[in-house]
């Protein structure tokens, strides 16, 4: 068998509607070869873990982009620099 060490980029049929090349690639796979792919490889399965939403909120809260406008707004009201404060509120 020949090796070809020259790089060759994937290419994908995109002037083909969707419908047909999923059509196309869903007849190449037999059953047999459907159920030894699913032995071989195991069910297809993305398994996303999800997080706790006090934790999410918490990460979010504390993220140092909003720790700083808090920082900035409080530096603003105690400056005399009411407008700016107030702006970064409403931003």
């Amino acid at each position: 068998m020949e090796v070809n060490s020259r790089f060759e980029p994937v290419t994908f049929k995109t002037q083909i509607p969707f419908s047909e090349l999923h059509r196309e690639t869903e007849l190449q796979l037999t059953p047999e070869a459907r159920d030894l792919s699913r032995v071989l490889f195991g069910q297809c399965v993305i398994d996303v873990p999800r997080k706790n939403p006090l934790i999410v909120f918490l990460d979010e809260v504390l993220n140092p982009f909003y720790v700083f406008q808090v920082y900035a707004i409080c530096v603003f009201l105690w400056s005399g620099y009411d407008k700016y404060a107030y702006l970064l509120i409403a931003l």
